[in-house]
């Protein structure tokens, strides 16, 4: 697809970006109402609200947090300096959490209930929101754990949520996909039904983009647990072959605007709160320059050693979320996991060369990279190495990238401080003040999340 600038600045302008307090998002007795009557915000409102809020959210603290874990980033000054050595309170994820109940998965919710069907039930409205509300939910358990769900959106009914199990969202959000999947597929034999257009500035209203993205949830959910559940690698080449991505056109990523209100959310920080963040000092930096990689000047300004303009330091860049290399490296995995060695190799190339794409790499230069390092080992212990180190040099910055590394161990990475790498987030304090009865207080940042057990 080609990225659509994000014209209409007052999304970003709206209090998404204030940070809200946490507790709003389940103590609130208004969550599911608005002195407006948002119950009647058509979903052509609410789809581009939700979808830049993802973009900013899971470009923002989910980003930052998770590629300083997994090493791609580091912290140097001010608090970002303690959040490099794991010096955390409670209170440091306040705003992620809020902003995706909040600004998120409220809104998703009020399409899911009260988008309009159509002739034999064809609800696009309702399906999208069903695929990006499995984004958001299992991206928050993954970093959290278990988290409340199923009761996190009644407003007075509820003012303090239980908290689900994660196997349990995991289920649910599979359960999303597919109904939301199935539903979509009926388009061709019910026309008619309102659909959206400009409105949804991802894919314009492509129904057979989300479809295909609701494909590729469903792969990287199943090979998420397949360290312990045997069928979840062909379960994952199954829904990819189904009709995943075809190329980085189909990838999901929030497109950004030039407007002051309107810019991608590393260019904000990085022009509000630049010298916070080395970009140049890190083992995936470090890695990728002694490979002479090129995607490396590509991403990191070389004679500052801060992001390029090219990508994640242009005002109106893009925040990819779930991307075609991902999808090959997933089907890399999954081969691996077989043991089909030969295909695995296949996916594995492709993989890197869809990442040279993806940002902008010189067809000479990637061959010369892929000649050098495309070639996967027949021996298994060494190819799973390569395919998930090459699946992190890929995914920069991808909140993707420290589930990756929990669950595989790839790359072999040694803390900053301490024993141990975090291994999840803190739950908030404001959630620990309002929602007490039913927060695990004893978890902390080197507990184990349920896959990474």
């Amino acid at each position: 697809m080609k990225f659509r600038n994000i014209i209409a600045t007052g999304l970003l302008g709206c209090a998404l970006f204030t940070g809200f307090s946490c507790s709003k998002a389940f103590v609130d007795p208004d969550i599911n109402k608005d002195p407006n009557n948002p119950v009647s915000v058509s979903s052509s409102a609410l789809l581009p609200s939700a979808e830049v809020a993802m973009g900013y959210t899971f470009g923002s603290d989910f980003s930052r947090f998770g590629s300083m874990f997994a090493q791609q980033i580091t912290g140097v000054d001010r608090q970002f300096e303690a959040y490099n050595s794991y010096i955390f309170s409670t209170q440091d994820f306040d705003n992620c959490w809020s902003l995706v109940y909040s600004s998120i998965m409220k809104n998703l919710q009020l399409m899911i209930v009260n988008s309009p069907k159509g002739n034999g039930g064809y609800n696009p409205y309702s399906s999208i929101a069903k695929i990006l509300m499995a984004y958001s939910i299992t991206t928050v358990s993954d970093y959290w754990g278990d988290v409340p769900y199923s009761e996190a959106f009644n407003g007075l009914d509820k003012l303090q949520p239980k908290y689900d199990k994660q196997q349990d969202i995991y289920t649910a959000a599979q359960k999303l996909l597919a109904d939301a999947v199935a539903n979509l597929a009926l388009r061709q034999a019910l026309p008619g039904t309102v659909e959206p257009g400009a409105d949804d500035i991802v894919f314009g209203g492509d129904i057979n983009k989300w479809m295909q993205l609701g494909r590729v949830l469903q792969a990287r959910l199943y090979i998420h647990v397949s360290k312990f559940d045997n069928t979840a690698p062909q379960k994952a080449l199954d829904a990819i072959a189904a009709g995943g991505f075809s190329s980085n056109d189909d990838n999901f990523q929030v497109a950004f605007g030039s407007a002051a209100t309107s810019n991608a959310p590393y260019y904000q920080f990085e022009t509000g709160r630049g010298g916070y963040l080395a970009y140049d000092i890190s083992y995936w930096s470090t890695t990728l320059q002694a490979n002479n990689d090129p995607r490396y000047p590509r991403l990191i300004d070389v004679s500052g050693g801060g992001l390029n303009k090219n990508y994640y330091f242009n005002p109106a860049g893009s925040v990819p979320l779930t991307t075609y290399p991902e999808q090959l490296f997933i089907q890399a995995e999954a081969y691996w996991r077989l043991g089909n060695l030969p295909q695995a190799a296949i996916a594995y190339q492709a993989g890197i060369a869809a990442s040279m794409k993806q940002y902008g790499v010189a067809d000479a230069d990637a061959a010369t990279y892929i000649a050098a390092n495309g070639t996967l080992s027949n021996v298994a212990a060494t190819a799973f190495t390569q395919i998930m180190t090459q699946k992190y040099f890929a995914m920069y910055l991808n909140p993707e990238v420290f589930t990756d590394w929990r669950r595989t161990g790839v790359p072999s990475l040694t803390p900053i401080a301490g024993t141990q790498i975090p291994r999840r987030f803190l739950y908030p304090q404001q959630e620990l003040s309002y929602n007490a009865p039913n927060v695990n207080s004893k978890l902390g940042l080197y507990s184990k999340v349920w896959w990474d057990q």
